[in-house]
């Protein structure tokens, strides 16, 4: 999603932020790069001009950044994002943990929206036995992307299964031999053969 609203024009001065600073907040605090996110996720969530934009010769005050975080505090609301807790005054504050809790949400939001049957008809292929297609649709959409993880996990031999997008992919191992078959013309060599080869080597 960052790579897509890198390029707007209200916001590209912004970019790339440095990840060994704490830069992010402190461009974050207009709520301009969250409104971006949120309409990547969920598009025609904004009118954008009802946000209060910075100029290079006038800056946002404090009243119009207020305005601004309070306008995407309720969009995130809005498209299902939990946002208790949640101030202007947090966010101009950047309190790491509920700015960055929020964008992983909106993110979250946008990431699952392409499970969808609708964009994706080969999602019928990860019906279990006896199961129909509704019976797949009515699961939650993160269940539905477990299910496809496991899927292309499965058909490149791995023995591994996946409960969580936590724990059960830290080591990146998962991450490799699902995208083997999800997308192979992006993967030069067949590492999961090579890990398997490694494994059976420090056994022996």
């Amino acid at each position: 999603m960052v790579w897509v609203i890198k390029n707007d024009p209200d916001i590209s001065d912004r970019f790339p932020i440095p990840t060994e600073t704490m830069q992010l907040f402190d461009n974050y605090e207009d709520s301009l790069i969250l409104c971006k996110l949120i309409n990547d996720s969920v598009p025609d969530t904004f009118n954008f001009c009802v946000l209060n934009k910075p100029t290079s010769c006038k800056p946002l005050n404090a009243f119009q950044i207020t305005e601004n975080n309070n306008i995407v505090i309720t969009s995130a609301k809005g498209i299902g994002c939990t946002v208790v807790n949640i101030r202007s005054s947090n966010i101009v504050e950047g309190r790491e943990y509920l700015n960055l809790g929020l964008i992983w949400q909106v993110i979250r939001r946008g990431l699952l929206a392409q499970v969808d049957i609708k964009l994706h008809l080969e999602l019928y292929r990860l019906c279990e036995e006896g199961e129909t297609i509704e019976d797949l649709l009515r699961l939650m959409l993160d269940q539905i992307l477990l299910r496809w993880f496991n899927f292309h996990l499965k058909a490149v031999g791995s023995q591994r299964c996946v409960n969580n997008f936590s724990r059960d992919i830290n080591d990146g191992e998962n991450y490799t031999a699902s995208s083997i078959n999800s997308n192979p013309t992006n993967v030069p060599f067949h590492p999961f053969k090579c890990m398997i080869s490694v494994n059976v080597l420090n056994k022996s």
